[in-house]
């Protein structure tokens, strides 16, 4: 599917998958958050950023909770969730609204 870029394919399988792998291994095993990394990685690929932080939370929370934080998808998980953080950052970046000290109406900072 993703050579063929029917991402929301892919995810619809990749999720499906996921299920079968919480309910066969339990939702912290570590196969489980090695899954989840690489859903996340699509959606951060088809910059769909929160979605994708959702993920990687999740997978970077399986890695720590079993002790698997050095797992090469553990550490890609901390790269990838910085990289979000500072990709939400930077889209949020606008000018901030400020209260004047001479009225009550916000005014824009240029």
């Amino acid at each position: 599917y993703m050579r063929k870029k029917q991402v929301k394919n892919a995810i619809t399988v990749y999720n499906s998958a996921l299920n079968v792998k919480k309910k066969v291994l339990g939702s912290k095993h570590v196969d489980v958050g090695s899954l989840m990394f690489f859903i996340g990685g699509i959606y951060k690929k088809t910059n769909e950023l929160k979605k994708a932080k959702t993920y990687l939370t999740q997978a970077q929370f399986i890695f720590k909770v079993g002790g698997m934080s050095n797992l090469p998808d553990a550490v890609e998980t901390e790269i990838l969730l910085e990289d979000i953080k500072s990709s939400m950052l930077a889209e949020n970046n606008t000018p901030l609204l400020k209260i004047s000290h001479q009225s009550s109406l916000p005014i824009a900072i240029a």
